[in-house]
This record gives structure tokens, sequence and C-alpha cells, in this order.
């Protein structure tokens, strides 16, 4: 009963103590958001952002855990005024974990800034370079406070952080090593995002005749979609060590050209006439692929052995179109030179048999 007559005591001022400051905390915490929301909006209505807005609202968690915290240190240092555990007393726990609170805090107003930046400003930039970085700065910014918020907190608690730094720098070596490869892709994505050789949306060809469109850079492979439709996870180191042929660099617009063969019988400005014609019935037929504004070119290539060889020129707006536009420029050459009596040649061996020989 003694024991227990001791013990009960403290407990119970403690819990009083803990429930009333819990109490006049959250009736702090009304009166001062309802006074901080009020400056808020006023401010608001003299700034164009809501800027300030989303940092009142983002510290509203921090500092209702901050109060949560007061509050157990102010019941536990009245309830038990002596309580210690070999070198750690109730203020250096607190303080322990007021140092992440405002950790917390900064992680908080970091994100609401980000979110902010990502939705107000960077749609309103001609770069996306902002756009693809935000993710990244966001988890950096995370892990560098909470890292700095753990080796500060252990310096304060008195533990030796030599060691520590130093075991977390061999830990480090062996993750790296280990992770070499992956490692090594992610800061190559990092490099392509920076120097932006390929962009999400770009139509490329790389060594081993791979060739679609970027459809997204990860942290570790790029993912290119082929014209068929398949879909190429290609490693990032891989990627930034070859040779790209980008066909939306430094614009999306693309000289198309295409070779057609006609008899030697057959008149070339006529030839060429209709060549422009079906030019000009395709820039019709496909004025959202094709620049209708571009000067339509036709002119004599070269004189092969059985065929005089024309070359047409059309200007698409994306690259990717040239498949769809070249085949109805075949198609419709076909029908027109059906149609005006031209002939599309093809290679043809004589073989001239003489009689008698020598004896």
């Amino acid at each position: 009963m003694n024991v227990m007559g001791f013990i009960i005591p403290p407990l119970a001022i403690a819990l009083v103590v803990f429930l009333i400051t819990f109490l006049v905390s959250l009736t702090i915490t009304y009166l001062v958001f309802r006074v901080l929301y009020s400056v808020g909006k006023r401010a608001t209505a003299m700034t164009k952002n809501d800027l300030d807005d989303r940092l009142l609202e983002s510290s509203e968690d921090p500092i209702k855990l901050f109060l949560v915290l007061l509050s157990l240190f102010i019941a536990t240092t009245v309830a038990f005024p002596y309580l210690t555990f070999e070198t750690l007393t109730p203020a250096k726990v607190f303080v322990f974990l007021l140092i992440f609170n405002v950790a917390f805090l900064l992680d908080r107003l970091a994100r609401a800034f980000i979110e902010w930046y990502s939705e107000e400003i960077a749609p309103k930039t001609k770069s996306k370079l902002d756009d693809e970085f935000l993710p990244l700065a966001r988890k950096l910014l995370r892990f560098i406070i909470y890292t700095f918020a753990l080796l500060i907190g252990a310096g304060y608690l008195g533990i030796e952080i030599t060691p520590l730094l130093t075991g977390l720098g061999i830990a480090g070596l062996a993750v790296a090593l280990a992770l070499q490869d992956s490692l090594s892709n992610f800061f190559a994505g990092i490099n392509i995002t920076v120097d932006r050789p390929v962009k999400p949306g770009d139509y490329i060809e790389i060594e081993g005749g791979i060739s679609g469109t970027v459809e997204d850079i990860g942290w570790r492979t790029t993912k290119i979609k082929t014209w068929d439709g398949n879909v190429i996870f290609i490693p990032n180191k891989r990627l930034a060590e070859s040779i790209i042929l980008n066909w939306h660099a430094p614009n999306q617009k693309y000289v198309l050209s295409f070779t057609i063969g006609a008899s030697y019988e057959d008149d070339v400005d006529t030839v060429m006439t209709v060549i422009k014609e079906v030019i000009e019935e395709v820039k019709k037929k496909f004025s959202k692929e094709v620049d209708t504004k571009a000067e339509t070119t036709v002119r004599v290539d070269k004189l092969d052995n059985y065929a005089i060889v024309y070359k047409g020129f059309i200007k698409l707006r994306n690259y990717s179109a040239r498949f769809t536009v070249l085949s109805e420029i075949y198609r419709l050459l076909y029908y027109k030179f059906k149609e005006h009596n031209i002939t599309i040649p093809y290679p043809i061996q004589h073989i001239v048999l003489e009689k008698g020989g020598k004896k």
C-alpha cells in the first residue's frame, strides 16, 4: 500500500496536469489560428498568390504537435521533478523531439512551397526542367532535413557523431558498390534530364536501330514506344553513352523525301507536274500532319539504267506521321501515273543469243 500510495499521486498529478495543459493548448491553438487566418486572409487580399495560405495551413500540424509535446513535458516535469535515466532527462528528451518537430515543420513548408510552385509557376515557364525536377527536389529536401535533424539530435544527446558518420560512410560505400549499376543509371537519368538531349514526346533513333517515341525518363530506365506499338526499356546509362538522332530537335518539323521512277519515253515535265499534284492532294488530306504552307518541290534525281528517277519533298509537322503520309503518296502516284499513262518501269535484262559459232 505504501508503494502504491507513493506511485499513484504523481501519476494522478501528471495526468491532471497533462489534461489541463492539453485543453489549454487546444484553446490557444484555436485562438492563435483564428488570428493567423484573419491576418492571412487580409494578406492574401493584397497578394496575387496563395503561397501564404499554403504555408499557414502546412504549419498547423507541427504547431499542434509542439503543443502536445510541451504539454507532456510540463506534466512529466511537475509529476516527476527528479526523473532521470542515466544521462537522459525530460528536458533533453523534449529538446530532442523538438528538433524533429522543427524538421517536420520545415518539411511541411518545403512541400507547400514546391506544390505551389508546381501548380502556379511551373506551367507558365517555357522550360519543362522544373516540372521534371520538382519531385526529385522534394525527396532530396526531405532527406537532407531529417538527416540534419538526426545528426543535431544525436549530438545534443551526447552521442558521438564521428563513429556514426564513419559507419554510415562504410555502409554507404558497400551499398554503392552493390548498387553500382543502379546508381550509374540513376545519375545518367539526371544527366539526361539536365542536358536534355531527349525529352518525353521526342521521336529518337539510337545505335542498334532502336527508334521510337520517348514516353518517360525514369530513374533507372527510359521508356520508348516504337512505331508498331511495342515498348522498349533502355537503361539510362546505355542511352547516355549512345549516339542519339533526335528527329524532334531543334523542332518537330521534318522534310520527307521520296523517289519514284518513270520511263524514258514519258515527258519529264508531265511526270513532274503529276507528282506535284499528288503532293498537293496529300497536303489537303493531311493538313494536320503536313505543313501546307511549305513549297512543293519536285526534281529529277538521276538518270538510272532503266528509268528516270524523280525526287519529291513534303514537309511534315511531326516525324512520326511519315509512314501514313508516305503510304498515301505512293498510293496516289500509282493511280495518277496509271491515269496519265505514265509507265513505272522495272529492271529488265536483255539476253542476246547468237546463232552458230566456231567449230
